[in-house]
């Protein structure tokens, strides 16, 4: 097999067979590098990758070369993969990576990962590197020994629900152009991009690292651009965000996760944080809410022709000790891993039913309460223990609008459609939340069994005149298919002013009213 490494000849075949006569797959970078490659490692199978390679690479193609080994290898023979890198790559990592590692394995197996190089790299300028994530890590290693701060987003495209390799290449040139300058432009300052597969990208933010509502701005905003300059496809670039001082390797390993959970969760984007454990307690016995750390939130619906409250919608809200208020977003997650989402999110509920009956003894019974429903709460399950504790507490499903987020309403439609169909008929609004930016596009607005959008903040943020139009055009639409539009994130007079000019007048943010704790609802309600 060692003279294998050398032979350029015979390493630059797709597949050949070791002397075992095993399958071996063979990829090679575009830079012909190869470091060497052994047949097993104590009984297992050895993958040595380039200096210009590390995790990202690897775990960016594992589905590509998933496919090569299942074409190399006959139906009835089992793979076991064990994965090393030129570069230092710690233990840690590749247990995380392979943690069902098996223990012996008789297949021997060598597999190089070549990406594939876009002709774009001829028309855009230097601010782009192309495909050498060695820097990347090289980059990183730098900075962390300098003990300079850095953020790691890794951002992926989806075009119309398909990946990015499946569409035509003229296309996915085309695309990246677009999304490159998004990005670029966006940010201003030390910063660096690399595109380090077909549709994906790693930005490297070099100095303090911004908080999570920038991110937030920021891939709301690059969604919008793209969509805006893609009238023909329905783009959404997810992301994964890590920021600390691990190992080069198990950041993009991070980062590689945060970005699987935004994918697999709906959402845009999903934080990977080095935070100290979520909660000291005893799940079993232990109400989350009696601690007094998370809280319920109330951010009023402001009806500008009516000058009324119309509507209020709850949020959950960390009060950590140490980093401040963090919202739902940002901690659900690890709720979730921790076992501790459904417990608090029931626990939320009955608490908001408590607070509408308060406000009701008071004889405000006209403002709806919305609440935030998570991609993994969709279920009929969900909706039928809602149902019961809106019959315990004796609460009129009427008072409630169900907000789900776009991407969670489109991720799997055939059964969300009958959640949906479930809580209207118990009696509950539904409204599509943050509209404008996930892939759904104004062709699909009639055949959602909704009744009402909540257009995304990221329309006001950064205002165009293209946005504005696009925005009108949504607003436009939305009332000629009968279904009730409010737009979120009004900071100022003239957002209010130009959204009346359109006839609409449900508005939602900071112009208005920050967020308040229950006790302090009735007091601002008082004031209409």
């Amino acid at each position: 097999m060692d003279d294998r490494n050398t032979d350029h000849e015979r390493t630059s075949q797709s597949t050949f067979r070791s002397d075992d006569n095993h399958p071996v797959v063979v990829m090679i970078d575009q830079g012909q590098r190869i470091t060497g490659c052994n047949t097993s490692l104590n009984g297992l199978p050895w993958l040595q990758v380039g200096d210009a390679f590390s995790a990202m690479v690897l775990d960016t193609y594992r589905e590509e070369v998933q496919r090569s080994l299942d074409r190399a290898m006959t139906a009835q023979e089992k793979l076991h993969f064990f994965f090393s890198f030129h570069e230092q790559a710690d233990e840690l990592y590749l247990a995380e990576v392979f943690p069902t590692l098996p223990v012996e394995s008789e297949e021997a197996l060598i597999v190089l990962i070549k990406p594939v190089k876009s002709g774009l790299e001829k028309r855009m300028d230097e601010q782009v590197i192309w495909q050498d994530i060695g820097m990347l890590i090289r980059t990183m290693q730098t900075l962390s020994g300098q003990l300079v701060p850095f953020t790691l987003a890794l951002l992926k495209a989806n075009v119309s629900g398909e990946t990015f390799e499946n569409i035509p290449f003229e296309e996915r040139e085309y695309l990246s152009s677009i999304m490159t300058r998004s990005i670029l432009d966006y940010f201003q300052g030390n910063q660096q991009l690399y595109q380090v597969a077909e549709g994906t990208f790693a930005l490297l933010i070099i100095g303090k690292q911004s908080n999570d509502r920038k991110w937030n701005a920021f891939i709301h905003y690059i969604n919008k651009e793209i969509a805006l300059q893609c009238d023909n496809q329905r783009i959404t670039l997810y992301g994964g965000i890590v920021s600390g001082k691990d190992h080069p390797f198990s950041l993009l390993h991070h980062a590689r996760q945060s970005l699987e959970q935004a994918e697999r969760k709906g959402s845009l984007l999903h934080f990977h944080k080095e935070r100290p454990p979520l909660f000291n307690l005893d799940r079993d016995t232990n109400n989350i809410l009696v601690q007094q750390q998370i809280n319920i939130y109330y951010e009023p619906i402001y009806d500008a022709m009516a000058d009324a409250v119309v509507g209020m919608e709850a949020s959950l809200y960390w009060d950590h000790p140490v980093f401040g208020m963090i919202p739902q977003e940002e901690f659900a997650t690890e709720l979730e891993e921790e076992g501790l989402m459904v417990k608090v999110g029931y626990d939320a509920f009955r608490e908001i039913c408590r607070h509408v009956k308060g406000w009701k003894s008071s004889g405000y019974d006209r403002v709806k309460i919305h609440l935030n429903v998570l991609a993994s709460q969709l279920s009929m399950e969900w909706v039928e223990q809602l149902n019961r504790m809106m019959v315990h507490e004796q609460v009129n499903p009427e008072c409630f609008v169900m907000e789900i987020t776009e991407t969670s309403l489109m991720k799997d439609r055939a059964y969300t459609d009958l959640v949906i169909e479930r809580m209207r008929r118990l009696g509950c609004s539904v409204c599509v939340d943050k509209f404008g930016s996930g892939p759904t596009d104004l062709s699909v607005l009639d055949s959602l069994e909704v009744d009402a959008l909540k257009v995304d903040p990221c329309f006001l943020e950064h205002l165009t005149d293209k946005k504005e139009q696009v925005l009108k055009s949504i607003i436009s639409l939305s009332q000629d298919l009968g279904i009730h539009i409010m737009v979120e994130g009004v900071k100022e007079a003239g957002h209010q002013t130009m959204l009346m000019n359109q006839h609409c007048y449900d508005m939602q943010g900071a112009y208005f009213c920050k967020p308040m704790k229950h006790n302090e609802v009735q007091t601002y309600l008082e004031q209409f």
